[in-house]
């Protein structure tokens, strides 16, 4: 699997490279997810510049949240095998990768439209769930 990974601390644009790592396993209540996007936000930049509050030390993969399709679930998980799911990485960072881990209970509904936004990119996020909820199934 390939991630963009950094090797030692600095702006993302200059210390991120792209590299081939093993696929991450789940844990309890945990889903391994096919990633289709994650952002890049403020808090990955510092995270990448060892200025967030949780200091990562080296090497590791950033991205705190992500978007995809679940393709293998731990014990005690309450997600599925193919559902499509948005939201935080289960362990903080390793979003920016081909497969990153989630963990069910953090994907409910409040979860995904709560964290760390403006109102204005909840209410976007709530537009775009409710949309998807409506025709996702026909893409």
């Amino acid at each position: 699997m390939r991630a963009w990974r950094l090797n030692e601390l600095g702006d993302p644009w200059d210390v991120l490279s792209l590299q081939e790592v093993e696929s991450p396993i789940p844990g309890q209540g945990e889903a391994r997810v096919q990633v289709s996007a994650s952002d890049l936000n403020f808090a990955d930049i510092l995270q990448c510049q060892g200025q967030y509050q949780v200091r990562l030390d080296p090497p590791f993969t950033p991205g705190m949240s992500v978007a995809g399709t679940v393709v293998e679930i731990g014990s005690d998980c309450e997600l599925q095998v193919g559902d499509r799911v948005l939201g935080m990485t289960a362990s903080g960072w390793g979003g920016y990768a081909e497969e990153a881990l989630v963990r069910g209970h953090d994907l409910r509904l409040h979860s995904i439209f709560l964290c760390n936004t403006s109102w204005q990119r909840r209410f976007s996020r709530v537009f775009n769930h409710l949309l998807f909820e409506r025709i996702g199934s026909k893409c």
